[in-house]
């Protein structure tokens, strides 16, 4: 069905024609996971538009004026059908490949991308080719960097605060108020962007007007939901609305990065809510959807 829609209207595609520059943005969160979100005005009728970073498929989301769009996905381009001209924002989360510890994320496209890393939980270890513009600030390095290029980071280590054992013999009230050690803070954001900031020249500096559309209807959720999503949502739904990470992983028989990653989908949906308690994960569900 999907390919007859294709030839369909493929007279389409030769006189639409993208009326914007396409922008890109990608954030690194605490896990590693990457999201993109790209925003481009285009024309009605069939467009293509091809991905900077190999999207986990079943992740994308198009939007137009709050509106789901129909997409075909195929070796690494989209195909979307627009109704008429109107912003489009696409949004998923990237395939990136972990080994040893070390992420991967490949990207394919000379698009320019505004790459935010909060450096409090990862540590980038590599220096970005053609950088055309960073800053810091709220513990987050934004970088605007140029395609193609890949990129290597890792995960900050969690570091332990050890408490010093209560002292039950009195102080004497001479003694001067005594001045709290604070151990040197845990953020690095220097050392690292100095080998950066070195051979940089900064050839741009402009703003990138990026428009957030969340609303998203219950009916457009449940199709984009596949098994794996409904089974999360009944399992939560059973054990009174909330459940350890592990309990979930007991009860999916998927492999845990598949888990995580249809978590962070539905996380993303709006339908749950991811809350640390310890050093587990428990997933809380907020939404009601008809399933």
């Amino acid at each position: 069905m999907a390919i007859l829609l294709l030839l369909a209207h493929l007279p389409l595609l030769a006189i639409s024609g993208v009326c914007a520059q396409q922008t890109v943005m990608m954030d690194i969160n605490e896990y590693g996971v990457v999201l993109v979100e790209m925003h481009e005005y285009l024309s009605e009728g069939l467009q293509t538009v091809r991905v900077p970073v190999e999207p986990i498929p079943e992740t994308i989301i198009a939007m137009a004026d709050g509106e789901a769009v129909p997409i075909i996905y195929e070796n690494k381009t989209l195909y979307l059908i627009i109704q008429r001209h109107s912003l489009i924002e696409i949004s998923y989360i990237a395939n990136v490949s972990i080994a040893n510890n070390i992420f991967y994320l490949m990207i394919e496209t000379n698009d320019t991308i505004t790459l935010r890393i909060p450096v409090a939980n990862v540590i980038l270890l590599t220096v970005p080719r053609e950088i055309i513009d960073y800053k810091e600030g709220n513990k987050t390095l934004i970088l605007t960097i140029k395609g193609p290029q890949e990129l290597k980071y890792t995960l900050r280590p969690l570091q332990t605060i050890h408490t010093p054992p209560t002292q039950t013999t009195p102080i004497p009230t001479q003694t001067p108020p005594q001045t709290s050690q604070i151990p040197p803070s845990t953020s690095q954001p220097n050392y690292v962007w100095i080998a950066i900031a070195i051979p940089i020249i900064i050839t741009a500096a402009s703003g990138i007007a990026v428009i957030y559309l969340k609303r998203r209807g219950s009916r457009e959720l449940t199709e984009m939901l596949n098994d794996v999503d409904i089974a999360i949502i009944k399992i939560l739904g059973a054990k009174g609305g909330s459940a350890l990470q592990t309990e979930l992983q007991n009860s999916v028989n998927v492999p845990k990065t598949t888990l995580w990653r249809h978590i962070k989908k539905l996380e993303k949906f709006g339908i749950i809510r991811v809350e640390k308690v310890g050093l587990q994960n428990r997933i809380v569900l907020i939404k009601k959807v008809k399933i």
